[in-house]
């Protein structure tokens, strides 16, 4: 107790000490257990206490001791001394936790010690950390593999990485075993199973599937699977990898062999092999089909197709068996395909089969028959000849023709042809076509020629002649005559032409007899009489001519004249016209002409009148004086009258006209004397001039 602010009084001791006998027990220390999640960031927060305040400092050594945890890995481990202050009753130990990602699948423990107390007792020295896992269970995967195989007796490995996702601070333990895809165990690979075991914090293993290598063709890849099962601290996410082998052997080649085969008569089989060059490991197949090639689908052979399967460690070869259908045709070897398509697992060497179909049948035999016509009388008919097969042939026939003569001509009685005749396959029959020329020739009965056949091809040889017949159908040619006109002329002879034709040529000698007859003409005075016989040869012109010379003259007949040639006794042929007449034309026409005269006056003058020439008719010339300068009955004495020719009778007649005499001196005067009137010729100069000359002197 202090003494303070005295007054009246001297403080000797300012200080009373109360001492209060302290009877409380000394506080007990205890620590408390901890559990903190390992990933919590605050750490492990132990909480010291005193079981009751004290007036005194106390202090409290701590330390650590790992139980399941690893100091230094799990937690950090600081010893110290905690000390309370008077009164302080709770004091902390912080423990930083050290996170992991490791599955350590438990919680672990380490242990604080409380020790080297003052001030107090210990009650509960030792507090239990628990760090509880926050890890998720690791998870399991395994990758895919892929290898090539290999060839025998080889091996290869696929090798599956199986991995944890984290390593984990427990064993991880888990099974496997293999199974078969496409891959089969024991010839493609090893089977393999068992359990994979994982050291904590080991976080891959390999399992290791042998692989055994072959040489047979395989799907290019084949397949096994690697499974993951009953995993022991982890779990599955990827349990199932897929190992694949990859083939490394080429495809096997496929080839097709071809086939012959006599066709006989009718079904047989014609069968192809189809050869694989080697085992495969897989299924082979390949489609097939028929193809013409001169054989046809459905005549000569079946069409079929279909697909042919080669099995693994099957037979390397397969048969294709089509039905060839026979026939009882000749016919040249026939072929067909059978053709591979659409391989598979398999390459083609030779994807065509050729399948011969061999003939077995004998060559038909090829003739010719005969015929015969009516030619007809103008423009052509058509002789047909059928050139036939006794059987029918499968393959195109052929044979040469040429006609040639017999008592027919080629060019006149028929046209020549040759050529030659192409059977179609199946074809019995085909026709050669001759022209025959119709003519309106009588041959008397029948003419002939001929077709001959020659190198038949895929035939042999039946009646290679026939024979054409020209049957006439004419009957004796008829005999004309013609008329003749022909001017007689002034002299000499001039021809006149008779012809003489045959209606129709004829194929025998036709002859006949010819002789002239006097008309109004005269033989031998105004023709030269003709007779004899003409002879029409066969082949030759259907026109003959007979000339008769006509006498020209000068002598005015006025008229034609004419005379006959007369046909008789025909031979091989009808007189149609036995008689035709010549006329002869008389081209002489006497001409009147007048002269002119001059005389002295007091003398006669005489005109002389001139026909030109004889004439064997009356020719009359009529005339009449004119007076010009010349005044009639002064100077002249008129006169008129009719002159008379007659035949024979001389060419020229006179007109005599008097003139007067006079005493006076003057001109010479004129008169005229005209014609006027010509009978039975014509008038060339119908006027004569008369001149009267003065003979009295000048005055």
């Amino acid at each position: 107790v202090n003494l303070t602010g005295e007054e009246g009084a001297e403080v000797l001791s300012r200080v009373g000490v109360g001492t209060i006998t302290d009877n409380d027990p000394l506080p007990a220390v205890t620590i408390d257990s901890v559990t903190v999640v390992e990933s919590d960031p605050a750490g492990a927060e132990f909480t010291v206490s005193l079981s009751q305040a004290s007036g005194l400092t106390v202090s409290v050594d701590f330390d650590f001791l790992d139980l399941t945890t690893t100091a230094g890995a799990d937690y950090i481990a600081s010893p110290g001394t905690l000390t309370f202050a008077p009164g302080t009753t709770v004091q902390t130990i912080l423990v930083p936790i050290l996170a992991d990602l490791l599955d350590e699948g438990i919680s672990e423990s380490f242990r604080v010690t409380l020790s080297g107390l003052e001030n107090a007792i210990l009650d509960n020295g030792i507090g239990i950390g628990t760090i509880a896992d926050d890890d998720d269970l690791p998870t399991l995967e395994v990758d895919d593999q892929i290898v090539v195989e290999g060839a025998s007796p080889t091996t290869t490995n696929l090798d599956f990485e199986v991995s944890l996702s984290a390593p984990s601070g427990l064993q991880v333990e888990v099974d496997y075993e293999t199974s078969d895809g496409s891959a089969v165990a024991g010839p493609d690979y090893v089977q393999a199973s068992g359990s994979l075991i994982f050291a904590p914090g080991v976080q891959s293993q390999t399992i290791t599937v042998v692989v055994n290598g072959d040489d047979l063709d395989e799907d290019d890849f084949e397949t096994l699977s690697l499974t993951l099962a009953d995993a022991t601290n982890a779990t599955i996410v990827d349990g199932t990898a897929t190992g694949t082998i990859a083939d490394d052997d080429a495809f096997p080649t496929l080839e097709i062999e071809n086939a012959t085969v006599s066709e006989t008569d009718g079904l047989f089989d014609v069968d192809f092999d189809v050869l694989l060059s080697e085992a495969s490991g897989q299924i082979v197949s390949v489609l097939y089909v028929t193809a013409d090639g001169t054989a046809l689908e459905g005549v000569d052979y079946q069409p079929d197709a279909g697909t042919l399967e080669f099995l693994p460690g099957g037979p390397l070869t397969q048969t294709v068996t089509i039905t060839g259908v026979g026939d009882l045709l000749n016919e040249a070897d026939e072929t067909f395909f059978v053709n591979l398509t659409s391989p598979s697992n398999a390459e083609f060497v030779d994807s065509q089969g050729l399948g011969t179909l061999t003939n077995d049948d004998a060559e038909p035999q090829v003739s010719i028959g005969n015929e015969s016509v009516t030619e007809g009388d103008a423009g052509t008919v058509t002789m047909n000849f059928t050139v036939s097969l006794d059987a029918a042939s499968g393959q195109q026939v052929s044979v040469d023709y040429a006609t040639s003569n017999g008592s027919a001509d080629a060019g006149v009685d028929y046209e020549s042809t040759s050529g030659t005749l192409e059977f179609a396959a199946g074809e019995t029959t085909k026709t050669i076509s001759v022209t025959i020329n119709g003519d309106a020739i009588d041959e008397g009965a029948e003419e002939d020629f001929s077709v001959t056949l020659t190198t038949p091809v895929n035939a042999t040889s039946g009646n290679m002649i026939g024979v054409g017949t020209i049957v006439d159908d004419e009957g004796l040619p008829s005999l004309f005559l013609n008329d003749v006109t022909v001017d007689e002329g002034d002299a000499g002879s001039t021809v006149a032409t008779f012809t003489v034709s045959l209606s129709f040529g004829s194929a025998s000698v036709v002859t006949v007899e010819y002789e002239t007859a006097d008309g109004t003409a005269t033989e031998t005075e105004d023709y030269a009489p003709v007779d004899g016989i003409l002879t029409f040869q066969p082949g030759e012109p259907l026109t003959q001519t007979v000339e008769v010379q006509v006498f020209g003259d000068l002598v005015d007949e006025g008229v034609s004249e004419v005379f006959t040639l007369d046909l008789s006794n025909p031979v091989s042929a009808d007189i149609a016209d036995s008689s035709e007449t010549a006329t002869i034309t008389d081209d002489d026409t006497a001409a009147i002409t007048i002269d002119d005269e001059s005389e002295t006056e007091g003398t006669d003058i005489t005109f002389t009148v001139t026909k030109s020439l004889e004439s064997s008719q009356l020719v009359a010339v009529s005339y009449a004086t004119v007076a010009v300068t010349a005044t009639a009955v002064d100077d002249f004495v008129e006169q008129s009258g009719t002159l008379l020719f007659t035949p024979g009778g001389g060419l020229t007649q006179t007109i005599v006209v008097p003139t007067a005499v006079d005493l006076f001196d003057e001109d010479d005067e004129t008169f005229e004397v005209t014609i006027l009137e010509v009978t039975n010729a014509s008038l060339t100069d119908g006027t004569g001039l008369g001149t009267i000359l003065d003979d009295d002197p000048l005055p």
